[in-house]
């Protein structure tokens, strides 16, 4: 086999890894969220583009409380994301110098972050898996 042919099925597999692990963040999100609406949300999703290759992932425009009537839109519901990464420990990253990809990836994470937090306060509780870095 000549060397882009070895290059090409290599890229096929790298493709295929982000698409496993992109399938598997949108299964915790979206099962985040189906928690959050069992709880007493009701969540207002964005529409976006078809996905082909990916479990398609909700992006959370804003939710509302059911029993108060209260209503947070995405970017307050982003803000509760640096409270979770306080109490882990982390310190949140400075997105004046992320790409555009970058900067929609860190949107999405600081939405999940938020749900954890907010499922946490209304008695969840969750284990952080360590990962290699």
């Amino acid at each position: 086999m000549s060397n882009s042919g070895d290059k090409n099925e290599y890229e096929e597999i790298l493709r295929e890894r982000k698409r496993m692990s992109r399938n598997e963040e949108t299964l915790v999100y979206n099962g985040l969220l189906y928690l959050l609406v069992k709880m007493g949300f009701d969540a207002q999703v964005k529409k976006t583009k078809k996905t082909i290759h990916t479990i398609k992932m909700l992006i959370v425009e804003e939710i509302k409380y059911r029993p108060t009537g209260k209503v947070l839109n995405q970017a307050e519901i982003a803000y509760f994301s640096q409270f979770l990464l306080s109490d882990l420990g982390y310190i949140p990253l400075k997105e004046n110098s992320m790409t555009l990809k970058q900067l929609k990836r860190s949107r999405e994470a600081q939405l999940n972050n938020a749900l954890l937090y907010i499922l946490s306060s209304i008695g969840f509780t969750f284990d952080e898996k360590k990962v290699k870095v």
